[in-house]
């Protein structure tokens, strides 16, 4: 019956399955590398929760419900100031993300190699400043969430050097511009899984506070020399999209 007001959602909907390889490339690796953060997490925890960590001389922890250890005190604190470390890095990189692309299909392979330096020159000034500040106010950070100053220590060698973590970020965010799907999601999960994992796991066999902290340390140091090399080549990338589309101009009549 015929009705004043029609409606078919189904002719709203221009739906292209062509491009729909495109969206997931953009998309799987930001998703596998979360994932991966997330068993990241779920094994340091499982770990650590076996290792007895003695709280400071004086310290109450009363205003946490249930029993708790010494690691969940120091965890307490750390998650959240991880949160207001790296927001700021994925929003610059989600920032970069449409003016990349934008670049990558008007094929302005020189204007993209600028973002990309210019993107990790910034983020990686931001990871050393974070730096400079948890060595001289982390105790600060803690006890605006009611953890005792004695525990920054411990979160200090957790995020000293959140640098690996935006070379490798911006890496993989490369590779996803430019449709790379296995190598942006490899290149996501390399601290996460191929180095956290084994480094963590043996140096806190001996079960002693200090080696599963220190395990951070190991670990970060060689992130940050792994993303180094995913940088040169994901430049040498770029140089060989700029040589290509420039030869490609002077060949053409």
């Amino acid at each position: 019956k015929d009705t004043i007001f029609k409606f078919n959602p189904l002719k709203l909907v221009n739906f292209k399955w062509a491009i729909l390889g495109s969206v997931l490339v953009l998309g799987i690796p930001t998703f596998i590398r979360t994932v991966s953060g997330t068993i990241q997490q779920l094994v340091s925890t499982g770990i650590i929760s076996g290792v007895e960590l003695p709280f400071p001389p004086g310290v109450n922890l009363d205003w946490i419900d249930g029993d708790v250890n010494g690691w969940q005190a120091v965890m307490a604190g750390a998650m959240p100031t991880y949160a207001l470390l790296v927001m700021p890095v994925i929003g610059i990189i989600q920032g970069l993300f449409p003016l990349y692309g934008y670049n990558i299909g008007a094929k302005n392979y020189r204007r993209v190699k600028s973002l990309f330096l210019s993107g990790m020159f910034i983020q990686l000034a931001y990871a050393t400043l974070v730096s400079v500040t948890f060595i001289f106010f982390g105790g600060f950070f803690l006890e605006m969430f009611q953890i005792p100053k004695e525990y920054n220590q411990y979160v200090l060698k957790m995020y000293i050097f959140i640098h690996a973590l935006v070379m490798i970020f911006t890496v993989s965010f490369h590779y996803q511009a430019t449709q790379k799907f296995i190598k942006a999601t490899l290149v996501g999960i390399t601290r996460n899984i191929f180095v956290f994992m084994p480094i963590y796991i043996l140096m806190s066999l001996s079960k002693n506070v200090d080696d599963v902290f220190n395990s951070y340390l190991v670990i970060d140091g060689l992130s940050i020399l792994i993303g180094a090399v995913f940088m040169i080549f994901a430049v040498k990338d770029i140089n060989r999209m700029i040589k290509k589309e420039e030869s490609h101009i002077k060949e053409t009549p």
